[in-house]
């Protein structure tokens, strides 16, 4: 563990956003060479559970690359935020923000590439990583001002944790107690180990904890932050520790090219010092591999969406009582690379 002073707002931001609606967002990108440009659309779409459809909201804009990756953020659903770069990357320069989803869309870029990001609404800012590109880089840890992409880089993640790199994408912000937690990388190969990492305030500074690998040889795919009240999760209170975060986990962990061959994919609250599942919540079994890195978590449920592929397929795991659907995706032309769920 260790331990660093803190100045910046975010040790005043542990509470829940109260938001209007209940709706999920995604983040959704079509193209990528189809048109011989090579180039990818980046829109925002919205779920309508009563049509069963899904619908385009607004165009962030188009990026000049084949393969994609993007980091989908809002404040109450009314500011919205897509990092967007190309896949295979350490992390995205590509920043777009609108005020509004009527409003025209700002192209921002930061300095360094973003690997994973989370709005705080109390700061209005983001808390993010980013990784210095080229190999034995640094990652690092800071804020991020949302309106110019200006970057206060406050720790050095590599020379102080031995945090080596992180994946793209998953993250999540504990609401009770501030703890940013994510996906980093024990081995940089296709298939490798991952573990979650997790830097958190403790009223005079901060503390930052690497976790173990999975025990029982999983990958980790994706991380989402526990609420209040969900299936019997309850904050105890504004000096409570960090509720357990809930990872998405896949079995077995190295691709099988056998005919018919399926993996196992479990949500379960995780021990980040373990590396092992405290309680499992739902699982599903999917011929497709390694692949279920975009998800979101709201109104008593947890989805997951496969990021890779023309079109995505998205699941819902219903928290109270374990069982896991898919949802439609008409109304939905290409992948969904992230997944919000404004309350």
């Amino acid at each position: 563990m260790v331990v660093y002073a803190w100045s910046t707002p975010w040790v005043l931001c542990a509470m829940a956003i109260a938001v209007e609606g209940g709706a999920l967002y995604g983040a959704q990108f079509v193209g990528g060479g189809a048109d011989g440009d090579g180039n990818t659309t980046a829109s925002l779409v919205r779920f309508d559970p009563t049509k069963s459809t899904w619908s385009k909201v607004m165009v962030f804009g188009t990026v000049p690359f084949s393969a994609l990756a993007g980091l989908l953020a809002t404040d109450t659903g009314t500011k919205w935020w897509l990092a967007a770069g190309e896949s295979g990357q350490v992390g995205q320069n590509t920043l777009f923000y609108a005020a509004s989803s009527t409003a025209k869309v700002v192209r921002l870029t930061t300095s360094v590439p973003l690997t994973s990001m989370e709005y705080v609404s109390a700061a209005d800012e983001f808390l993010a990583t980013w990784q210095e590109p080229g190999s034995n880089k640094h990652l690092l840890f800071g804020a991020l001002d949302p309106y110019v992409a200006k970057e206060n880089q406050m720790i050095d993640l590599t020379v102080n944790a031995s945090i080596p790199w992180a994946t793209f994408g998953s993250s999540c912000l504990d609401p009770a107690s501030a703890a940013y937690t994510f996906i980093v990388g024990v081995e940089s190969v296709a298939g490798g180990q991952f573990s979650l990492a997790q830097v958190a305030p403790n009223g005079h500074g901060i503390d930052v904890t690497l976790g173990k690998p999975c025990a029982s040889g999983c990958t980790i795919q994706s991380v989402v932050a526990s609420t209040n009240g969900i299936d019997g999760i309850i904050d105890s209170g504004d000096s409570a520790p960090p509720l357990l975060p809930i990872a998405l986990t896949m079995l077995p962990q190295r691709h099988n090219a056998t005919r018919g061959a399926t993996y196992t994919y479990t949500w379960s609250e995780w021990d980040l010092k373990a590396g092992a599942p405290v309680r499992a919540l739902g699982s599903w079994k999917s011929p497709l591999y390694n692949t279920f890195v975009t998800s979101a978590i709201g109104g008593g449920a947890i989805y997951a969406a496969n990021a890779f592929g023309e079109t995505s397929s998205v699941l819902r795991l219903e928290l109270s009582t374990g069982t896991v659907a898919s949802l439609p995706t008409a109304g939905l032309d290409g992948a969904l690379m992230d997944l919000v769920y404004v309350e």
